[in-house]
């Protein structure tokens, strides 16, 4: 995975042109990617540890369908951690992509109205275009992580001039402008 070193990360509010083929920024959080993997792994050292401290005798009582059973409720705990640590957003010449644990969505950017991190929000949250099932839609982006500060706040500020830039290159029509403008 790549991510925007903070030494090229714009401060305050970038100056960004829109995204040209083949060229793609990439958001998610470090520290939520270590905690996930580190915690996956504690998970599986402290299972597997206690099976082994258990007494043969007893390990021998276990039958089939307990042991799966273990095993599907850690599987289920490692894609939870795993999932969100794995969460990050795309932004590409044609759009935003967003994968939140193991869901993937894409939205072109005529979509794509904004972004918004409220203070209480522990994400930040797409704005999207209304649509006649859902008046005010808008989708979680838990690949950048409140618990991060400043770092978190940086890139929502960089998606916003992204969509900004993007914005300002799409004519009322839909059809994007010119790139030189």
């Amino acid at each position: 995975m790549e991510n925007n070193p903070p030494e090229n990360r714009p401060v305050g509010n970038p100056t960004i042109h829109p995204l040209q083929p083949g060229e793609r920024r990439v958001f998610y959080s470090p520290p939520v990617l270590r905690t996930s993997i580190i915690l996956s792994v504690m998970l599986l050292v402290v299972f597997v540890g206690l099976w082994f401290m258990l007494e043969k005798e007893i390990r021998a009582l276990f039958t089939w369908p307990q042991i799966g059973t273990l095993i599907f409720f850690m599987a289920v705990m490692w894609a939870i951690m795993l999932g969100v640590g794995f969460s990050r957003l795309v932004a590409t010449a044609n759009g935003l992509d967003v994968r939140n644990w193991f869901i993937n969505r894409h939205f072109d950017w005529d979509q794509v109205l904004g972004i918004s991190f409220g203070a209480g929000d522990s994400w930040p949250y797409l704005q999207l275009r209304p649509t006649d099932r859902d008046p005010e839609p808008s989708y979680m982006v838990l690949g950048i992580q409140r618990a991060e500060g400043e770092e978190a706040m940086d890139r929502v500020r960089e998606v916003r001039a992204l969509i900004n830039a993007h914005h300002a290159h799409i004519a009322p029509d839909g059809v994007a402008g010119d790139q030189d403008a």
